[in-house]
């Protein structure tokens, strides 16, 4: 929904991106108060996408027009979750054990179970690869936006995040591209990288959390196709 009051509405998380991680990490906060009574029940009755913010502890912001595009495109349109087996040895480079702390936290069967108690039946292709029974992303997206409608979260689309500034009595103002801005208790960035411009992974977090003053790696291409000039490989063939 988009925000009109001209006051600055307060929430006591925020999360700046509507991808994957952001839908699941809204979710783990809107479960957390969700606990506690005293939520407007004429706004839970709204699509979260409907309701302002302002009068619910969790907001999502996303600068596109809806959550979730990226997701829809993983693994060609099927959303491949997971894989199995799923260790360190799958992952490469200067410091492959900087996937430790997500495995140890959250394995494949925390992560399998999470998606079915969501009502996601997977399965496993002979490759390791885990995806919805159906084959289907939108199946995946669809659940997710279920859960956020179930819970007192406010999800603001069209609303880009330019800056996030200290602000007083321990809160965070995230301003957006209209003007517009949103006070937080705790403020999670979840914008993704730069690999898929078209559906808006544009390194705008890049921006947000080096003016807070984080260091940043250099980001290098990971996922890549290979190409050579046809005339090399012509013989081969």
């Amino acid at each position: 929904m988009d925000q009109t009051a001209e006051r600055t509405p307060t929430c006591a998380v925020a999360i700046v991106g509507g991808g994957a991680a952001g839908l699941a990490c809204a979710i783990a906060a809107g479960r957390i108060w969700s606990d506690r009574s005293g939520w407007p029940q004429d706004l839970l009755r709204l699509p979260a996408e409907e309701r302002p913010a302002g009068h619910l502890p969790v907001v999502l912001l996303e600068k596109q027009e809806r959550v979730g595009r990226k997701l829809l495109a993983t693994g060609n349109g099927r959303c491949n979750l997971s894989h199995q087996p799923l260790d360190r040895s799958a992952y490469h480079g200067a410091d492959p054990a900087f996937a430790d702390a997500a495995l140890n936290r959250f394995d494949l069967s925390e992560t399998l179970d999470w998606f079915r108690k969501l009502g996601l039946l997977c399965r496993t292709d002979p490759d390791g690869r885990v995806f919805p029974y159906s084959y289907q992303a939108s199946a995946v997206l669809d659940l997710l936006r279920q859960e956020l409608d179930r819970l007192p979260i406010a999800v603001l689309t069209g609303w880009r995040a330019v800056a996030i500034r200290p602000s007083s009595q321990d809160r965070l103002t995230i301003l957006s591209d209209r003007e517009l801005c949103l006070a937080a208790g705790q403020v999670v960035v979840t914008t993704g990288g730069l690999a898929a411009p078209a559906v808006g992974c544009q390194g705008d977090g890049y921006t947000l959390l080096n003016a807070l003053g984080h260091r940043l790696t250099e980001p290098h291409p990971a996922l890549v196709q290979l190409t050579t000039p046809r005339e090399a490989v012509r013989a081969w063939s």
